[in-house]
């Protein structure tokens, strides 16, 4: 991945880490709240509680790893977005590459380069929408 891209994904990142799981930017250093995410410009860093108690710190980009896009599609399902899909968007037909909805129905819609992508793109814009 190129600089640039790696700084807008960071950025797309960075949105998600607010808008969608309600981690609050942190500045360097700073350790409270608990929870929270690091801006490094080419990447985020997340604090959060996980299942063990623990409050590891780690790289988080959901527009870019399928496995951290997962944790953007629970956490909209614990907002009561319930309904949840993403595709792969066939060459002949108009879209990106991937395409993902949230909401009864397909109500909110995206598409991206990668699922990962497309799932935050699609989460970004239900909760927009409201």
């Amino acid at each position: 991945m190129e600089k640039q891209e790696q700084v807008e994904a960071a950025k797309l990142d960075a949105e998600v880490a607010e808008k969608i799981m309600g981690w609050p930017k942190l500045e360097i250093g700073q350790m409270e709240p608990l929870a929270g995410y690091w801006d490094r410009y080419y990447y985020i860093e997340v604090r959060y509680e996980d299942s063990r108690g623990d409050w590891p710190s780690k790289k988080w980009s959901p527009s870019t790893d399928i496995k951290d896009a997962f944790d953007v599609v629970a956490k909209m399902k614990e907002r009561e977005y319930e309904e949840f899909g993403v595709w792969w968007v066939h060459e002949d037909q108009p879209g990106d590459g991937w395409h993902a909805w949230f909401g009864y129905n397909q109500k909110y819609k995206a598409n991206g380069l990668t699922a990962a992508e497309a799932i935050c793109n699609a989460a970004l814009t239900a909760l927009r929408s409201k």
